[in-house]
């Protein structure tokens, strides 16, 4: 990004910690929320220096 070679990127996280976290909870007996959104992120040169924009 900084090189300027990408115009712009996207952060997708696996999920593997929120899939153990939401089973541990169903084993527990807890309610659990029906959608779960990760913390997808979109990188380009203006914004890669701040950790990107979180896209939601």
């Amino acid at each position: 990004m900084r090189q300027g070679i990408l115009d712009a990127t996207f952060l997708y996280p696996t999920g593997g910690y929120e899939a153990i976290e939401i089973a541990l909870a169903i084993l527990r007996g807890e309610e659990v929320p029906k959608h779960i959104v990760l913390g997808t992120r979109l990188f380009t040169r203006a914004n890669v220096d701040e950790g990107g924009l979180p896209i939601n």
